[in-house]
């Protein structure tokens, strides 16, 4: 298995960012909040027809991209060195951890300032929050398409 960390699993751009912030999906813990929207062929079709990676070139439209990631760490955690410290932990627990989270999404990883979080925290909350982040998204998905119906006592909303 390969665990390394690669420039197109990173969200960069100002518009990805608000994309995922105006998508409003959102989970948080102790240690970690995180948003979260689904990423697809369909959903970021410029990046399937330029083929900046291999995997990205050969992706059949609906077919799910692989997992990015954004950081955002405030002034409010503390001076760089600080600051640093905790991207460098939240990119390694995404390395480690990146073949348990769910394909198909762009997170934004948000640490909680209050905390001095380990790795194998941000590890922890980053697979947990993920899986629910992805139920969340594909169940929105799913209310959403065409001819959709919400079954009484299915726990969907309209």
């Amino acid at each position: 298995m390969n665990h390394r960390f690669l420039r197109h699993q990173r969200v960069k751009s100002q518009a990805d960012f608000r994309a995922i912030y105006g998508c409003d999906v959102r989970a948080g813990d102790d240690h970690l909040l995180v948003f979260a929207a689904l990423r697809t062929a369909d959903t970021h079709p410029d990046e399937v027809s330029a083929g900046n990676s291999e995997s990205l070139a050969n992706a059949p439209r609906g077919k799910t991209l692989p997992t990015r990631i954004g950081l955002s760490v405030s002034r409010k955690h503390g001076p760089a060195p600080i600051r640093n410290r905790k991207k460098r932990l939240l990119r390694e627990a995404f390395r480690l951890k990146q073949y348990e989270v769910p394909a198909g999404l762009d997170l934004i990883l948000i640490p909680r300032q209050r905390t001095d979080s380990t790795l194998d925290d941000f590890q922890n909350s980053l697979t947990r929050l993920s899986g629910k982040l992805h139920r969340r998204l594909t169940e929105r998905r799913r209310l959403q398409e065409p001819g959709s119906e919400i079954i009484p006592g299915s726990g969907g909303r309209g």
